[in-house]
């Protein structure tokens, strides 16, 4: 069967007893059980809990932490048990602060770490405008005044959100997708008249916003001595993916992406390309003995087999006799109930006494085979 689930490992306890001459392992140190992990401490017991910390809880320097390991002080507990007075010669004035703020006896303010402005620029019009030139000499005043604030930070544009009010309408909001970061001027407004072409404006344009929603620093590539066909292949392919991104549609621009489904013809989805918020995750992998190409829909096939539910002997396709030397499986593969007509099928992986490799199927419940994919 195929099968996705939750992975897990058992890790088995170590053999008792200690090797030759080593030292004995000194036992773990007491943990918080999984119902006290969150918890609010009555005031004044704070210090059971915080006995039983790790001393990098304390947000100590790595120095002090690993000179603190040396002499095997590994918890709060251990640290608490020591003269106080001696600590700061020993370890560095730090310690006590930290020790002191985290029971409470000396006061810490917390610094909120604050969300970086957006990057925008706006224009109102008084009185609005409603030439279309006049909305694209405004779009690339603006969008030049954003790139001048993004490139002393060597950060380009991945994505960029436009926004037209109108006088008695709903705003009108668009964006431009890009494969890879840029602070081109003459790059971006390209893609932005691509966009404006496709805009239908039934009003006046009061306001008009430019806004860096997604910015991420450049990307710097060494020069070559030579520069062949290959060196700008990249950066070509990314601008050509982006003007029919934007002349098109999202919707239009679409890659294949693998989708973990049990069932071959449907464990492939399109995707728009400058657009991969739902990607399955990266450690799904395509079963072995898989063909890299299917057929559009299963072909019935004349199949004949030594003996029922056994794997197939010779088959004919497109006029031709196909002797089966080898075979592998069955694998077997079922979908759920949830999805309608149950689909019951076994596969083999079948290789002609020509050396041709087909993917062949019988159908469970009536006992038909198809073809479904062929090994280059």
């Amino acid at each position: 069967f195929w099968w996705w689930g939750g992975a897990f490992s058992i890790t088995p306890p170590p053999p008792p007893g200690g090797g030759g001459g080593s030292l004995p392992t000194p036992p773990p140190p007491p943990t918080l059980q999984d119902s006290q992990r969150i918890s609010i401490t009555p005031a004044g017991e704070q210090l059971k809990l915080l006995e039983l910390l790790p001393i990098e809880a304390l947000r100590l320097p790595v120095a002090t932490v690993q000179l603190l390991r040396e002499f095997n002080i590994r918890r709060i507990e251990q640290l608490l048990a020591l003269p106080r007075a001696d600590l700061p010669s020993r370890f560095g004035s730090e310690l006590l602060l930290r020790l002191d703020q985290a029971l409470g006896v000396v006061p810490e303010l917390l610094k909120p770490e604050r969300p970086a402005e957006p990057v925008e620029e706006s224009w109102p019009f008084e009185p609005p405008i409603a030439n279309r030139r006049h909305v694209e000499t405004a779009l690339a005043h603006l969008l030049e005044k954003v790139l001048e604030r993004l490139r002393p930070r060597q950060i380009g544009v991945r994505r960029l959100s436009c926004s037209l009010q109108l006088v008695s309408h709903e705003p009108i909001q668009f964006a431009v997708e890009l494969l890879q970061p840029s602070d081109s001027h003459r790059h971006l407004m390209e893609l932005l008249r691509l966009r404006i072409e496709r805009l239908t404006i039934p009003a006046e344009v009061s306001t008009i916003r430019v806004q860096a929603t997604f910015a991420v620093p450049l990307e710097f590539h060494q020069e070559q001595m030579f520069e062949g066909e290959k060196a700008n292949w990249r950066r070509q392919f990314s601008g050509l993916l982006e003007r029919l991104n934007g002349r098109l549609g999202e919707r239009a621009v679409l890659r294949p992406q693998l989708w973990p489904d049990a069932q071959p013809e449907l464990a492939c989805r399109y995707e728009p390309w400058l657009k991969r918020d739902k990607v399955p995750s990266s450690e799904f992998q395509v079963p072995s003995l898989r063909p890299p190409r299917l057929t559009r829909l299963p072909i019935a096939l004349p199949v004949a087999s030594m003996f029922p539910e056994g794997p197939p002997i010779r088959f004919e396709w497109q006029g031709t006799h196909h002797v089966v030397a080898h075979s592998w499986g069955p694998e077997r593969i079922e979908t759920g109930w949830w999805r309608g007509a149950d689909i019951r099928r076994d596969y083999y992986l079948v290789e002609t006494a020509v050396g041709e490799r087909f993917w062949l199927f019988r159908s469970l419940p009536d006992e038909c085979w198809f073809l479904h994919g062929i090994f280059a």
